[in-house]
């Protein structure tokens, strides 16, 4: 059985691993909030949502630009024949 010094010893290391952990929490809820403007972790996944719906957005008006050019650029191909 463990002794009741052992038993504290790790009482205190897990202690100590949650103020640890509670502090690299803390430390990226600020760099969220001032690198990027959000007070939560709800925010930021709003803001991820937002931005990868923009993304794709941007990505399907670089598709089509990118037909139309290859269609207009197929034009004058065929007219250059």
């Amino acid at each position: 059985m463990e002794s009741l010094r052992q038993l504290r010893q790790k009482l205190k290391e897990a202690e100590q691993k949650i103020a640890q952990a509670t502090g690299a929490i803390e430390q990226l809820t600020e760099q969220l909030r001032e690198d990027f403007g959000c007070e939560t972790v709800e925010d930021a996944e709003k803001m991820i949502e937002d931005l990868s719906t923009e993304i794709r957005q941007m990505q399907a008006a670089q598709e089509k630009a990118m037909a139309d050019f290859n269609e207009r650029w197929k034009a004058v191909e065929d007219a250059l024949e």
